[in-house]
């Protein structure tokens, strides 16, 4: 299903902290991760955007088309990770109000010391459909996250919805990576005539 040109009126209106999770066991296992790691998995990435700059990926889950977020696949690493990371998923749905989710595109994203991720809306009218989630696993006090008008740091653990409609960017000023689980989430089964999308269509 193509969902451009449906809103979410659910959506955050810029940041909305959700509380903090258990990531204890996740952020063990990234730790072990090393530079050889990242290296092979952001390898094999299927996101490839100029706006990234040096951000390394790996990739667990991701859509066919970018416009079609109920098309998604899971790629190797997934079944290693799936794990320690659906749990962290369905509470993040569980606190979105929703008893049972998807999960389009799931990953962690490792942004090194003295990078950025420059300034940027995703995807055009497509991110306008799910939330688009970030949980700090290893971060420093240097790193800030925008999302236009405001600059914030995510602390680690928190569990935090960001508007990727908006222009948003990253900035790594510290000495340490910053290394994120970020993911998206909509309610399933998919309903359009629900109260909280506005469904006209522009394309």
């Amino acid at each position: 299903m193509d969902t451009r040109g449906y809103v979410h009126l659910g959506k955050t209106t810029g940041f909305r902290d959700l509380g903090v999770l258990d990531v204890a066991a996740l952020q063990q296992r990234v730790r072990e991760l090393d530079d050889e790691d990242w290296r092979r998995h952001d390898a094999d990435k299927p996101n490839r955007f100029d706006t990234l700059g040096g951000t390394q990926h790996l990739v667990m889950k991701f859509v066919h088309q970018v416009a079609v977020p109920t098309g998604w696949y899971a790629l190797p690493a997934w079944k290693e990770w799936e794990p320690l990371v659906q749990p962290l998923l369905e509470e993040a749905a569980q606190r979105l109000g929703y008893a049972s989710a998807e999960f389009p595109r799931v990953m962690l994203a490792r942004l090194p010391a003295g990078a950025e991720i420059t300034a940027h809306r995703d995807g055009g009218r497509f991110p306008a459909f799910p939330h688009k989630l970030h949980v700090a696993l290893d971060t420093n006090p240097h790193v800030e996250f925008y999302v236009d008008p405001e600059w914030r740091h995510i602390p680690a653990a928190r569990l935090v919805e960001v508007n990727n409609n908006l222009t948003h960017a990253v900035r790594n000023d510290g000495e340490t990576p910053r290394v994120h689980l970020i993911f998206e989430c909509f309610e399933s089964p998919v309903d359009l005539a629900r109260h909280d999308w506005v469904g006209a269509r522009t394309d």
